[in-house]
């Protein structure tokens, strides 16, 4: 008899936690995370235009290149990298074929697109070669407009 009042206490105590928790869970929308999980990425543009086709034009000697629509103009960007170091390489590459590239910061989220830029970029980091340069910057864009359907 001694026994039984803690044991029905503990299992009121545990279902009423149980009740809690279940009940804070089903609330997602208001659960917000600690911390996001975003890095921050240079993307090398090459210009902002008014039109999708005044891009092309622009564009028509490179088929590797992605754009964003923001406030209804087009930004064109030839390169992607997370390492600063590789800024000045990517942006020498593309003045000898003719192109001047500055950087913007944009934060991604996507983990694995992060991890694969990353080992590109180390191989970046390592070559002076540039076809081995183009390469790298090919893989680069054409693995983000997979990651990101584009």
């Amino acid at each position: 008899m001694k026994y039984i009042k803690p044991i029905l206490l503990c299992i009121i105590c545990g279902f009423s936690m149980g009740l809690f928790l279940y009940s804070s869970y089903e609330k997602k929308d208001a659960i917000k995370p600690v911390f996001e999980n975003k890095e921050k990425l240079y993307f090398l543009k090459v210009g902002t235009y008014k039109t999708e086709n005044e891009m092309t034009q622009s564009l028509k000697n490179t088929s590797n290149y992605i754009y964003r629509i923001k406030d209804n103009n087009y930004i064109a960007y030839l390169a992607i990298t997370n390492k600063y170091e590789n800024i000045e390489k990517i942006k020498g590459y593309f003045k000898k074929m003719g192109y001047i590239v500055s950087e913007e910061e944009i934060y991604i989220e996507n983990s694995s697109f992060i991890e694969i830029l990353s080992t590109y970029d180390e191989m970046l980091m390592n070559t002076e070669d540039d076809k081995v340069i183009e390469n790298i910057i090919i893989g680069v864009i054409n693995k983000y407009k997979e990651t990101f359907n584009e």
